[in-house]
């Protein structure tokens, strides 16, 4: 008798040990889930700021200078900003997962002495980005 109570004892035991581990694993993987949507979502802010930047200055016509402080990460995460006719691409790995995000822009002809990258024109995140519409073109430097 006393041997199968602690059987039964067991079984209970070991079934409500594994709801609990299915319900804390949807927690878990949904709280996981949560996170990566804010870090998306505040890398989308970044890019559309500076791309609102680059159409202030294709819409303001020739003349137009601004110098932009650019965030030194993204929640603690690295990331990269590059810059082409058109648009500009933002990319950072805030987990295993790598984000890269786009955003248009009006600024079609765009110049600069920036170096290279995956996406275009590289943008260093430790220096200020010097915006300036000349003749029409946007020219980029740092």
């Amino acid at each position: 008798m006393k041997a199968q109570a602690a059987f039964e004892f067991m079984v209970l035991f070991s079934f409500f040990l594994l709801v609990f581990l299915v319900f804390a694993q949807l927690l878990v993987g949904n709280e996981y889930s949560h996170v990566q949507e804010s870090n998306y979502a505040l890398g989308s802010e970044v890019a559309r700021t500076f791309a609102v930047e680059f159409d202030y200055a294709a819409l303001a016509g020739d003349g137009y200078f601004r110098e932009l402080g650019l965030p030194k990460d993204i929640y603690g995460h690295d990331y990269e900003l590059y810059i082409s006719n058109g648009s500009i691409t933002l990319a950072w790995s805030p987990g295993p997962d790598e984000f890269q995000h786009y955003e248009a822009t009006l600024a079609d002809n765009v110049s600069g002495s920036l170096p290279t990258g995956r996406f275009g024109l590289q943008v260093d995140i430790t220096k200020e980005l010097k915006i300036k519409n000349s003749g029409g073109v946007v020219n980029l430097a740092q």
